[in-house]
């Protein structure tokens, strides 16, 4: 009890009372529920320059992945900026010599359209800290916790994707629940990929199936769940053929990262799903608050 008043707010009984704040996340023990309190980091006047926009940016943490299509979208931002070139002075955009430029400083304000979308992604903090999320992945009856489905009913879906800005992955626990399926979502991640890099879309598909595949590895060690309960999705045909294809004929790059995926024994266990199915697109690809906030997902 000692211990628990030192790491949270409790009552006389040693029982939890207030919400606690771990790791970024706001766990109200009353309602069991997760919350995700950043509206103070727009409460004080905010810079709108590199160093400003790192600051904030950085400052968003979600270790489950619930924020991953805002935090997304908010590493996307700081990509561009830190990107950005200033064109020389003296030149015209879009003349030949105005390839020649610099790197906006720490201090310099940022271009209108860069701050632009640093503003719309600012306001939308606002959305994301009413934003709440059930704690308890099996879901409660009645106030009573729903036990934890038997090993052989536990599936594990994990979806990858990859586009222009970055490649991500979206885990799904389905579980048999009475005479229908349950279905929840226990993690979410993206993995940026560089304005400057060439990386082709199929590769970023292929990044984003292999997290995928190493990511349901832990999964499935973590809920013991039968090897054959498990299954990754992917939109790209194109993974599907280098998955099938022996491994020597397969291009350096390629061939690493498919044995890597082979390696987990899940090779086989690789589905195609459309993209309009596909839920990892919510990681890989900016959209609003709205896309993702109480998504069935």
């Amino acid at each position: 009890n000692q211990y628990r008043r030192r790491i949270f707010e409790v009552n006389e009984e040693g029982d939890l009372s207030k919400p606690n704040k771990i790791i970024g996340t706001l766990w109200d023990p009353s309602k069991d529920t997760l919350r995700f309190p950043y509206q103070k980091l727009v409460e004080e006047p905010i810079t709108y320059s590199k160093r400003g926009a790192s600051k904030i940016i950085a400052s968003i943490y979600d270790g489950n992945g619930e924020l991953a299509p805002f935090i997304l979208r908010g590493k996307v931002i700081l990509s561009l900026v830190w990107s950005y070139e200033k064109p020389e002075k003296g030149t015209e955009i879009g003349s030949p010599k105005s390839s020649k430029s610099d790197r906006l400083t720490w201090d310099d304000p940022l271009p209108a359209h860069l701050a632009t979308l640093f503003t719309e992604w600012v306001n939308d903090i606002k959305k994301i800290n009413e934003y709440i999320s059930i704690r308890y992945i099996f879901g409660k009856t009645n106030g009573t916790f729903n036990p934890t489905p038997q090993r052989e009913h536990l599936e594990l879906h994990t979806y990858s994707d990859g586009g222009l800005l970055a490649y991500g992955i979206v885990a799904l626990l389905r579980w048999k629940q009475n005479d229908s399926y349950a279905t929840r979502r226990i993690y979410a991640t993206s993995r940026i990929v560089s304005p400057s890099n060439d990386m082709s879309v199929p590769r970023r598909e292929l990044n984003g199936l292999v997290l995928a595949a190493k990511k349901a590895v832990e999964f499935k060690d973590e809920f013991h769940i039968e090897p054959t309960n498990v299954f990754l999705h992917s939109d790209s045909m194109i993974c599907l053929y280098w998955l099938n294809k022996p491994l020597e004929k397969l291009a350096v790059y390629v061939h690493n990262r498919i044995k890597s995926i082979r390696d987990t024994g899940f090779h086989e266990q690789v589905f195609f799903t459309g993209s309009e199915e596909n839920v990892a697109d919510l990681v890989t690809k900016v959209k609003p608050p709205s896309a993702f906030i109480d998504n069935e997902f």
